[in-house]
């Protein structure tokens, strides 16, 4: 699993989340959520730091990324988003999402990994 899948789908499977699921399904998604929140916020973590120490304070105060340094971050923040991450997981089964869900087919696509529509 590559850290962009979590960092891509995490909105859609709050959006999950906020939707009134069966028991099951919210178990099961409370606990993707818990195995994901420690990368997602690694990667945060890593990202600020990545930006703080590679910009400068303006005469405000605002923290500004020199035009030349722009390309060595996003490449090193790519690189760090395709980085493979172990998650134990119990995939959801397609038919247990209720309609009222309103999954819109963006989000189908974005929570294909964690889908078992067999």
């Amino acid at each position: 699993m590559k850290v962009a899948h979590i960092m891509n789908s995490k909105q859609a499977i709050q959006k999950l989340m906020g939707a009134d699921l069966p028991i099951k399904l919210a178990f099961r998604l409370k606990k993707l959520i818990k195995e994901c929140d420690p990368i997602v916020a690694n990667f945060e973590e890593l990202r600020i730091e990545l930006i703080n120490k590679n910009g400068t304070a303006d005469e405000n105060g605002k923290l500004v990324i020199p035009p030349e340094k722009l390309d060595d971050i996003n490449k090193q923040l790519y690189e760090l988003s395709m980085e493979d991450v172990d998650i134990n997981i119990t995939k959801i089964k397609l038919e247990d999402i209720p309609e009222s869900a309103k999954i819109t087919g963006q989000d189908a696509m974005l929570l294909e990994w964690i889908i078992d529509d067999e």
